[in-house]
């Protein structure tokens, strides 16, 4: 897939069909290895810009046990929805981001990350400049965001915080960087604000 991308962006459509029909044909010998169907999907569809084929491909990496070929996929499905200025970009991107932060992924989670904040932007564009709710606030948190909040908000550093979940402290940051942008926040005490009064009270903040 990777190398799909490169012919594409280097002008190289023959070589990207070429790559594509490889990955179909080693699909075609592996049947029943989703990783190979899933990889197959994805190249077709960034071939031939097909928001089916790169869904059809999410769907077969969702029963793959590697979690990085899903996150790509997830991604690139969701920088072509961006294009297509599609609402459903965000929880695709949202997706990808998450898989790659909890494999540990902090560049490739930046790059999906900025992608977000495009995605963010134009929707609030498009209401008169309100933000879209599945795209900020607490209920905007991914599982592992809503740990790394609790944790920080309990007094835990980044490293101790990354310790107690078992991933890197880039992985943290990662995480905490995405929670003050969902939550407007900008600092921790803030944010210790908001996780009270979600898990105290069951209501969200309008600060």
């Amino acid at each position: 897939v990777q190398a799909v991308r490169i012919a594409l962006r280097g002008g190289d459509r023959d070589l990207a069909e070429d790559l594509a029909a490889q990955a179909a044909e080693h699909a075609t010998r592996n049947p029943s290895v989703p990783t190979a169907r899933g990889t197959a999907a994805h190249a077709a569809g960034l071939v031939n810009a097909d928001h089916g084929l790169m869904e059809r491909s999410v769907r077969i990496l969702l029963t793959c046990p590697r979690p990085l070929p899903l996150a790509a996929a997830s991604a690139d499905l969701g920088r072509a929805l961006l294009t297509a200025g599609d609402p459903a970009a965000t929880p695709a991107l949202n997706k990808a981001h998450d898989i790659y932060a909890q494999a540990g992924a902090d560049a490739e989670a930046d790059r999906v990350r900025t992608d977000l904040e495009r995605a963010t932007s134009r929707s609030g564009r498009r209401t008169g400049g309100l933000r879209p709710r599945h795209g900020q606030g607490w209920d905007a948190l991914t599982a592992s965001e809503r740990k790394v909040a609790r944790l920080i908000a309990a007094g835990h550093t980044n490293r101790s915080a990354a310790a107690a979940l078992v991933v890197s402290p880039h992985t943290v940051n990662t995480h905490l960087a995405s929670i003050f942008r969902k939550l407007s926040v900008r600092s921790r005490v803030h944010l210790a604000r908001i996780v009270l009064a979600e898990d105290g009270a069951g209501t969200g903040t309008g600060d």
